[in-house]
Order: structure tokens, then C-alpha cells, then sequence
């Protein structure tokens, strides 16, 4: 059976096998608990120490402030959670209409308990009007979350303008660089951000870790308590194996930033094919700066759903918004914040390609959409 076309690399991506091979001696040999105070610990500890060197190299942070978590929804919670703390009297926060679920249903939480959780105006395609960060990010902000890159349609969001008001006002900044990190560059501090947000398998490490990175650990009230772990920043055993392997993408991601120019060039050239050649598509935030990799349709005449599932049967992996409303029957939430219309949400599909994407695969794929896309559009509608 020929292997699927992987187009799907915002949900995931494939372990890569440096990553492994970094890994394997802590599935293996070397097993003992890093804080452990005999001679077989003293590798593992010496992996943990150097894994926070080399993600801080990434995200640009001294490496007391890099903190593993299990992946970058701990991480939001986390962050969130002691930003919120240290509001003090200031009960109102501000998001970007577009922050992914990580973000938005910590956010929830603090609006059942009496806080105020405000949208940063955007208009449908993805810009900020004159005003607007001023306006509302104003004295009674505590926290502002706005993500760099969204997950669905690659758009980037100006951090560093919103961080610089939020700065001012003193409220506090969690930036979710999750889809960024390792494909564009992500510094805290050319983001201005105080907490960011990261998870390994976005950039070809394994899932289950991620990292909140920390502008400054002095203070921090952690999420989960326990053993005093990490500097008593995260408690818990250290899974060293998984903390290698983020840190070997880390490394990975940094040095083969390059790449994403040869992606950017052929994702280019799967739009033009895509409008050019198929009547009423349209890429969203097309004219806006966006990630590299991904490409988010909208495809008139044809839900999204029944379009995936056709290129699914002929071998393709794409999606229909964020791996995390897998099964769910709403549409694109991204379009759904920026006020595009249900209908337009609904024929939502999501490319996202892969540092090592083959450009003959896309261009089978290019022709799989178009023939896809005509072949539901000559069914009758439904009763």
C-alpha cells in the first residue's frame, strides 16, 4: 500500500530521526532519575541541563527560564494561570479573537470566575484597525494572550506592537509560539512577551512535552506542585527522554531555519495553481504575512468535511481547521472569530506542509483538489 501525502504538519509532524536517536538512550541505559543523587543519574541530569541550553537558543531566554511541561496546553494553563495571579486588583483581559483553544478555555475559566475577557478587534483579514490595541488594552488589563502564528491559516499577528502596550499599561503577555517556533523566528525578546508557549511535535519532536518559557522565573507561582522539580518551576519527574528529544528538534528547528524558503516558494505556487486553475477559491490572508508552510482554502460550493474525506480516500492527509476540534461538526473557528460567514467557515480546508514535502506530491495533490472539488460540486444538493 503506497504511504499517505502528509499535508496535515499544523496538527503534527513526523518524529525526525535525530530526534530519535537523541531519545533512545534515555528509553534505554540510561533510565535513572535525573535527581537522583548517584553516578548513573548524573548523565540524564547532565541532558536535562543541556536540553534548557538549547531550547533557551531557540526562544532566545537565559535557561533558568525554560520549563518543561507535557506539552503547550500545560503551558497556557500554566502561564495564564500566574499571570492572572499576579494582576492583582486588575480583572480584565484581552486575546486576539483567534487564539487557539489552549489559550481560550483557560480564558473561559477566569470569565466564570468575575474576570472580563475582551476580543482585540480584527477584521476579516486578519488586520488591526488604526487604534485598536490602544484602545483596548487600556489601565485595567492584567493579561494579554496573543498568539504569533495561527494554527489554522498561518496568519501572523503583530506581538511585538500589542506587547509594547501591554507593557505599558503593566499587564502581562502570553504568547503561543507553538505553530511559530523553529519555522520563523520566535525571541521573547523581539516578541515582548512574557510567557511563551511551545510544543515539541510541531517541530518533528515527540509529543507529550512542550516548554513554557519564562522571561524571568523569579516569582513564578507554578501550576503543578509537588517534589520542587525544575527549580520548583514545574514538579513532577523529569521525563528525560522526552526532554532530549525537545530539545534535539530545538537544535534541529534553529539550524535548518533556511528551509521554510524552499516551502514558502512551493506553497506559493500550489495557491496560484489553486485559484488559477478552480473556479471560487480563495486562500485566506493571502495578502497578510503568514507562516511559510500553510495554505487555508476556502472553497465555495463544497463543505470542507466532505472534500477532506474524498482527498483522504485518495491518499491525501489534510484537515478542515484545528486538530484539536477533530470529530467536531463547527467550522472553522479562525474564520468564525474574524467574521466570515458560517457558509465560508464550512468550506474551510487547511494545507500545511513539511520541511521535507516533496513538490511532485503536491502537485498530485493540487490535481486531487481540483478533481475533487468538481466532482462535489456535480452532486445534487441534499434534501
Amino acid at each position: 500500500m503506497t504511504a499517505p501525502v502528509y499535508l496535515d504538519h499544523n496538527a503534527t509532524t513526523p518524529l525526525a530521526p535525530e530526534v530519535l536517536e537523541a531519545m533512545t538512550p534515555f528509553l534505554t541505559d540510561q533510565f535513572a532519575n535525573p535527581a537522583s543523587p548517584y553516578q548513573a543519574a548524573r548523565g540524564p541530569a547532565r541532558a536535562v541541563a543541556r536540553a534548557r541550553e538549547q531550547v533557551a537558543a531557540l526562544l532566545g531566554v537565559p535557561p533558568a527560564g525554560v520549563v518543561f511541561t507535557s506539552g503547550g496546553t500545560e503551558a497556557a494553563n500554566a502561564a495564564i494561570r500566574d499571570a492572572a495571579i499576579r494582576a492583582g486588583e486588575r480583572r480584565v483581559a484581552v486575546a486576539s479573537p483567534i487564539e487557539h483553544p489552549c489559550v481560550t478555555e483557560p480564558l473561559a475559566q477566569l470569565a466564570a470566575e468575575g474576570w472580563t475577557v475582551r476580543r482585540l478587534p480584527m477584521d476579516r483579514d486578519g488586520g488591526l484597525e488604526d487604534g485598536a490595541i490602544e484602545a483596548t488594552v487600556d489601565a485595567s488589563v492584567g493579561l494579554v494572550c496573543v498568539m504569533r502564528a495561527n494554527n489554522e491559516t498561518g496568519l501572523l499577528l503583530p506581538v511585538d506592537q500589542v506587547a509594547a502596550r501591554a507593557r505599558e499599561v503593566g499587564a502581562r503577555v502570553v504568547c503561543d509560539v507553538a505553530q511559530a517556533a523553529g519555522r520563523i523566528p520566535a525571541s521573547m525578546a523581539a516578541l515582548g512577551a512574557h510567557y511563551l508557549l511551545v510544543s515539541a511535535h510541531k517541530m518533528e519532536g515527540p509529543k507529550g512535552i512542550g516548554v513554557l518559557a519564562l522571561a524571568d522565573p523569579d516569582g513564578f507561582d507554578p501550576l503543578i506542585r509537588g517534589g520542587g522539580q525544575q527549580g520548583g518551576l514545574r514538579s513532577g519527574t523529569v521525563p528525560v527522554a522526552l526532554v532530549a528529544g525537545q530539545a534535539a528538534a530545538a537544535e534541529r528547528a534553529r539550524a535548518r531555519m533556511a528551509d521554510w524558503d524552499r516551502v514558502r516558494r512551493m506553497r506559493d505556487a500550489f495557491e496560484a495553481v489553486a485559484t488559477g486553475s478552480i473556479a471560487d477559491v480563495r486562500v485566506v490572508h493571502a495578502n497578510a504575512a503568514r507562516l511559510p508552510n500553510t495554505s487555508g482554502l476556502v472553497v465555495g460550493g463544497v463543505e470542507s468535511d466532505a472534500l477532506a474525506a474524498r482527498l483522504d480516500l485518495e491518499g491525501f492527509c489534510v484537515s478542515t481547521g484545528s486538530a484539536c476540534a477533530a470529530g467536531a461538526a463547527e467550522p472553522s473557528a479562525t474564520l468564525a472569530g474574524l467574521g466570515w460567514s458560517r457558509a465560508e467557515a464550512r468550506g474551510f480546508l487547511r494545507v500545511s506542509l513539511g520541511r521535507d514535502t516533496d513538490k511532485g506530491d503536491l502537485d498530485r495533490f493540487a490535481t486531487a483538489l481540483k478533481d475533487g472539488i468538481i466532482r462535489l460540486r456535480e452532486l445534487p444538493p441534499a434534501r
